[in-house]
């Protein structure tokens, strides 16, 4: 019984890092995709700074101010120049 415990506890953790590997794929593919088209540049820009956001509650915390800054100008000018 407690192999089975062991092994659930293992799968569940691999499920859970998949699901979240795919819900951070999602967001970086919707940001990749992002275009103005016939929309207002307020709108637009407002879903990215929202898909920024949602991003940034995805990935590992850190409390290293350079870091958090890195990623964030990361992300704006990938998402910017693509």
């Amino acid at each position: 019984m407690l192999k089975v415990q062991k092994n659930y506890g293992t799968l569940s953790k691999v499920c859970t890092s998949i699901l979240h590997i795919s819900m951070i794929f999602e967001v970086n593919k919707e940001l990749s995709n992002l275009q103005q088209g016939e929309k207002e540049f307020k709108d637009v820009f407002g879903h990215f700074r929202g898909l920024l956001a949602e991003l940034e509650m995805l990935r590992r915390p850190t409390y290293d101010v350079g870091e958090m800054n890195e990623r964030s100008e990361q992300y704006q000018v990938v998402c910017f120049s693509s």
